[in-house]
């Protein structure tokens, strides 16, 4: 339901709301192999969003893993088979005034991506890349787990984040709710590149995923271009 204050006495024109309308239709589609598309056209400025997202993160960890959704997400963007170092990813963005980042929440976990509106291509090839050729290199993850257990620490610190963690133990005890969403120092510690590199290869998976994509695009053309850039993954069953 959408509501409008107008002056006393004045209609609102028809042709205004259709064209408002028509800038909120999200296009969908469902490739083969599970993937959920969704895209929607919004030209006010010349840049695009993009977001990948799956399900898992912290609901699918346990004690002796709690902090692997975050490590991955971490790893996804410190290398790839074909962009082997962070300067081929974030800097190659940065450098065209877009960024990616990648995140970790409760329930879902992936990557987003801002760029100008001639950066798309880009966008898309380095999106593809780190959600399907992430190399979880030894080196880059021991700076990712260092990186991780100094964040740990910091919350450790920090007496609102005790007194966050110490509630959701307490109300969500036995369930992965109840874990802290950076894990544990002894569980982070314990984590090695293979076992991120098996959670990566578990729950990065087209039919666990969803490509949200909105800015200055032509629906249909985007669309078509995820088709073609996406419908290669192959499907698999969740374990």
């Amino acid at each position: 339901t959408t509501v409008r204050i107008l002056p006393a006495g004045e209609k609102e024109r028809k042709n205004l709301i259709d064209r408002a309308s028509a800038r909120n239709v999200v296009k969908e589609a469902v490739l083969p192999n599970g993937l959920k598309l969704f895209v929607r056209e919004d030209r006010k400025i010349p840049s695009v969003t993009i977001t990948a997202a799956m399900l898992g993160a912290l609901a699918v960890e346990t004690e002796e893993n709690n902090g692997i959704s975050n490590i991955t997400a971490d790893m996804i963007l410190r290398g790839t088979y074909t962009r082997p170092d962070s300067g081929k990813i974030k800097g190659a963005l940065q450098e065209l005034g877009g960024e990616i980042d990648a995140f970790s929440g409760i329930n879902t976990f992936g990557v987003s991506i801002s760029v100008l509106k001639p950066d798309v291509d880009l966008a898309l090839e380095i999106l593809k890349d780190v959600l399907v050729y992430a190399n979880f290199s030894e080196r880059e993850f021991e700076k990712s787990k260092s990186f991780m257990i100094a964040s740990i620490k910091a919350e450790d610190d920090d007496i609102f984040e005790i007194g966050m963690n110490t509630l959701k133990r307490e109300l969500f005890a036995g369930s992965p709710y109840g874990l802290r969403g950076t894990g544990r120092i002894k569980s982070v510690s314990s984590l090695r590149p293979e076992d991120a590199a098996a959670f990566y290869k578990k729950y990065y998976l087209p039919n666990n995923m969803v490509i949200a994509i909105s800015g200055d695009v032509d629906a249909e053309k985007m669309i078509n271009k995820l088709k073609e850039l996406f419908s290669d993954l192959k499907k698999k069953e969740l374990a």
